[in-house]
């Protein structure tokens, strides 16, 4: 209870200015046959919410050697992310969520010095939103991800070259968030707990590519010929316990002799992917005025069954540059006028993996059932969570175009016009 005043403003209770760090430093040079390029940043903000913050470090470096007609270089950055408390999502239990809920009424302590809450009948079920962005401030989530590539290009004769690939995007983050008791709610929990989540992705790409570009007269040929393999898999681990005898951050794991025991939980999940691609495409056109492209792609993926796991994908399209024919040159208004039309089919395999076996799953509040009714005998069960398809194939987007491309008046004016049709086939959807 305090004494009667103007009311607490929770906005202005929660939110001010904040100083914002950003120092960037880079390095570049090179000579007749190399260049390099490294940068690095340290930046750290902390939020105009209170108790929540933000501190990244980031390196990247680009070099490139050359030895005649072969070239090798690499492109990698990595960064290392820390973050506390936070806006986070704006459900009921979000800190903003709770500057909305609060009443006025409340202050942000009581008479003792302690986080106020609705304790009152009729104030609502609102957590102290200080309260809650304080006893969040130490739970700190660290994020690394890495991501580049290395590559090699050779010249093997004039107008044909050679480039492969191998690039890599990985990362791994940890959070550990400690819930506090909050005797101020008018829903309390007395229980200390943790919830601790580990996860690590990793993705790598290797292509290939052939090209070839050369001119012969009026006639302007460039063909691509490639091969790409892509692998990812993710790994997520996800643990809770309560009933913490220490609040002391060295006691922040998951043990037995920290907690109850037998509030220990702990989840997993994980997924890996991959697709392999053959690709060729033809660009050709005469004197810049007609214009022919094609293209067609093979692409396998792991997502589907044995039967269904590679779909073949054309494409084609065609254009016109119609000012440039000898019968619009005496229009000095018109700078360029094109027509183009295409058709082609891309495939779509974005779905988890898996999905071609019915999956299934389980948990103690779920499908483990207590047999003898003593709650020492309870066996483990499970149920279909998801049906699978073995007959899952790649979904199909079918488009056909038609276009105009118009500029006047020494392209001050531009102009262009897209009429275009799509159907998709064997849409990929769960239900």
């Amino acid at each position: 209870i305090m004494p009667a005043s103007q009311g607490t403003d929770w906005w202005d209770e929660m939110f001010d200015p904040s100083l914002v760090q950003d120092y960037n430093l880079g390095l570049s040079g090179g000579g007749a046959n190399s260049v390099y390029n490294i940068s690095m940043q340290y930046y750290n903000q902390d939020g105009t919410l209170k108790h929540n913050w933000l501190e990244r470090f980031s390196i990247r470096a680009n070099t490139e050697f050359r030895f005649g007609r072969l070239a090798i270089g690499e492109n990698f950055s990595i960064s290392r992310e820390q973050n506390a408390g936070g806006i986070g999502n704006q459900q009921e239990g979000s800190t903003i969520s709770q500057i909305i809920k609060m009443q006025p009424i409340i202050p942000v302590y009581d008479i003792d010095g302690y986080f106020a809450g609705a304790k009152a009948n009729t104030l609502g079920n609102g957590s102290n939103p200080m309260a809650q962005a304080y006893k969040r401030k130490d739970n700190i989530g660290t994020y690394t991800r890495m991501v580049g590539n290395v590559y090699a290009s050779l010249e093997i004769i004039d107008g044909l070259q050679f480039k492969t690939s191998f690039g890599i995007n990985a990362g791994n983050s940890l959070y550990k968030g400690f819930n506090f008791p909050t005797p101020e709610n008018s829903e309390p929990t007395m229980v200390w707990s943790l919830d601790e989540d580990y996860a690590t992705d990793m993705e790598w790409t290797w292509t290939n590519t052939l090209t070839y570009n050369k001119t012969f007269g009026n006639h302007n040929v460039n063909v691509l010929a490639g091969y790409e393999a892509i692998n990812y898999q993710r790994n997520w681990l996800n643990s809770f316990m309560a009933g913490y005898v220490t609040t002391v951050q060295n006691a922040w794991y998951i043990q037995d002799a920290l907690g109850d025991p037998g509030t220990k939980a702990v989840d997993s999940y994980g997924n890996k992917t991959s697709l392999t691609s053959i690709f060729g495409k033809i660009d050709y056109n005469f004197a810049r005025k007609y214009y022919l492209s094609a293209t067609v792609r093979r692409d396998g993926s792991s997502k589907f069954g044995e039967n269904n796991r590679y779909g073949t994908f054309p494409a084609f399209s065609a254009g016109w540059r119609i000012s440039d024919e000898g019968f619009m040159s005496n229009l000095e208004w018109l700078s360029d006028l094109r027509i183009r039309g295409g058709w082609g089919i891309t495939g779509n395999q974005r779905i988890p993996g898996g999905r071609t076996a019915n999956q299934f799953g389980g948990g103690t509040r779920d499908t483990f059932y207590d047999i003898n009714g003593t709650n020492t005998s309870i066996v483990t069960g499970y149920r279909l969570t998801a049906l699978g398809n073995p007959d899952l194939k790649w979904e199909e987007n079918v488009s056909t175009n038609v276009g105009l491309d118009l500029a006047l008046l020494d392209r001050r004016i531009n102009v262009v016009v897209d009429v275009y049709a799509r159907t998709v086939d064997d849409l990929l959807f769960d239900p």
